[in-house]
């Protein structure tokens, strides 16, 4: 699953190794942090995703739950204070725009 928020873009998947645990990988490595702040970031040799952390399912629900629960923004994009993010997401929005057109 992919997240945004308006200070981080993560990937979270199933951590092969650990049942009840995410695999949650970002880009930047601040974007973690940002979210996860007592998490054990590492990189990880030949990777897709430069930065990750092994999170608990139920700690990264709670952040998620949090981070949705906090949002006041009327718009994701203007919502983005960091100018190089914001151009990154405004790409994704481009890219899910121009699919949406093609949809029936």
């Amino acid at each position: 699953m992919w997240v945004f928020t308006t200070k981080s873009f993560i990937s979270i998947v199933q951590d092969r190794d650990v049942p009840d645990g995410f695999m949650v990988r970002a880009r930047k490595r601040q974007h973690l942090i940002d979210l996860f702040p007592d998490a054990d970031v590492y990189t990880e040799a030949g990777s897709d995703y430069k930065w990750r952390a092994r999170i608990p399912k139920s700690e990264a629900v709670e952040v998620i739950t949090q981070a949705l629960a906090a949002v006041e923004y009327d718009n994701f994009k203007n919502a983005i204070p960091d100018h190089e993010y914001h151009d990154a997401c405004s790409e994704v929005w481009s890219v899910m725009y121009h699919y949406q057109r093609g949809q029936k």
